[in-house]
């Protein structure tokens, strides 16, 4: 995609569809959208990341790595700012940790803060877009460095 001036403009964000549960053996009931994108400066070597939860972009607090089956993991930690995003969206969530699926049409991890304080809940979601592979795969092989001379 390229805007009229011919400058690259990035995908949309790519939004998964969630599901928490409480415990073990609970119903599994709705989550806030998870959004993973992201935006490109010419002047910069990689692209940057765009998380956004809920609908909020929490890009800022999110830290992307690959672990040793060579998947995408997402860790948010917006502890630093939980008063203003709680202000905003009060069942948002402060802490988490996902893994992508190897084919990023899916994810599973938990998340271990809200806004009401600690919990430990199971996450997971799943996404039916097009691009949702190939994203995720561009960030792991960004994020493992793979790629760069």
């Amino acid at each position: 995609m390229t805007t009229a001036t011919g400058v690259a403009k990035p995908p949309p964000l790519t939004t998964y569809e969630t599901q928490t549960q409480a415990s073990a053996g609970a119903p599994w009931n709705a989550g806030l959208s998870f959004g993973l994108g992201f935006s490109w400066d010419a002047s910069l070597s990689i692209p940057e990341p765009i998380v956004q939860i809920g609908g909020q972009d929490l890009s800022d607090y999110v830290a992307l790595a690959v672990d040793a089956n060579g998947c995408l993991t997402v860790t948010l930690n917006a502890t630093a700012v939980q008063t203003v995003l709680c202000a905003g969206t009060p069942n948002s969530y402060v802490r988490m940790a996902i893994t992508m699926s190897a084919d990023g049409t899916s994810f599973a991890g938990s998340i271990s803060q809200l806004c009401s304080g600690p919990v430990s809940y199971s996450w997971r979601g799943s996404c039916e877009a097009a691009g949702a592979p190939w994203l995720v795969n561009m960030w792991s092989w960004t994020v493992a460095g793979r790629g760069q001379t």
